[in-house]
This record gives C-alpha cells, structure tokens and sequence, in this order.
C-alpha cells in the first residue's frame, strides 16, 4: 500500500510545483535566441533532439514549444518518477529508464517517437555524472534516427538560489 506520504509527493505536490513554475514564468522577461537552421527546422515542421544539461530542468519546459509534442527520458528512481509526473503537467510526456535500468527499451521507444515526428528532449549528461560531459547515448540516438542535436539552455540575470541545484 502506497503511504501517504507518497501520495501527497506524487499527485498534489506534483501539480503544485507546476502551477509555481507557470506562475514563475509569468513573472519572467523571456528572450528567445536562435539561430536560422532551428527557425527553418519549425518552419518545415521537422523533429529534433533537444539537449540540456541535467541542473537547467527547471524552466525547460518553457524553453521550446513543440508542434506534435515532446518526450523526455527520465530515469525510472524514485525522483524520476516525481520530474516525470511535474512535466506531464506542463504537457511533456516521459519515457523511462536509464543507462543502469531500463535504459535500452527506453532507447528503442525514444526511436520510435522521432520516427512519429515527436521532438525529444534529452539529458546527456546523465544523473550519475559526469556532471557537464555528454554521454554516448544522445549521439548514438542522433545516429540511428538521422535528427539533429540541438543544445538548449536558459540564464539569469538577476536570480535567487533557494537550494543546492535549484536557481530561480
């Protein structure tokens, strides 16, 4: 039986959190910068691979609008399970598993859903590190489905740190 305690973090907590993010952002100035070869890719309508680095999750979500939608491979621990449940609210779905769980079948569904024209959203740095260094898993997954990379990221320039790996 679940505990309660898991019920609240997974289903109310989850929502809240979401609800702050969208809040947030509205509070935000927002400058987009991109370059020719993305407009044209949205112009076309084509799919992509977007990567970030594993401590810019939290405004991510409102980086990039996808037309078809967006699948992000999230890791199947109980953490991942709580980031999974936040981005559906923000209408990201998740795809999970890991390099140590569930990371191939993962791999195959994330082919798939580029083959069926969803961007994916992907973190090469891993959740076990090293931190900033790209693992081989978003090259071989650019390779095998012909989409190209595109690195996505955010900055501040007035922000407040309210806990380790969480700037606002």
């Amino acid at each position: 039986m679940q505990k309660i305690s898991d019920f609240i973090m997974l289903n109310i907590f989850t929502l809240l959190v979401s609800l702050l993010l969208r809040l947030l952002v509205l509070t935000i100035r927002v400058r987009v910068i991109t370059t020719k070869f993305v407009d044209e890719l949205q112009r076309k309508g084509e799919n992509a691979i977007f990567a970030f680095w594993h401590g810019r999750l939290l405004l991510m979500p409102f980086a990039y609008k996808s037309r078809k939608g967006a699948y992000i491979m999230i890791s199947r621990h109980r953490d991942g399970e709580f980031v999974s449940r936040a981005v559906k609210y923000l209408g990201i779905s998740s795809v999970r598993g890991s390099t140590t769980r569930g990371g191939i079948s993962a791999f195959k569904k994330l082919i798939k859903l580029t083959d069926e024209g969803y961007d994916i959203a992907f973190t090469p740095d891993g959740p076990k590190g090293p931190k900033h260094k790209a693992q081989m898993g978003i090259i071989e997954l650019a390779k095998l489905t012909g989409k190209p990379i595109i690195p996505l990221t955010y900055s501040a320039s007035k922000k407040k740190s309210l806990a380790h790996g969480i700037v606002l």
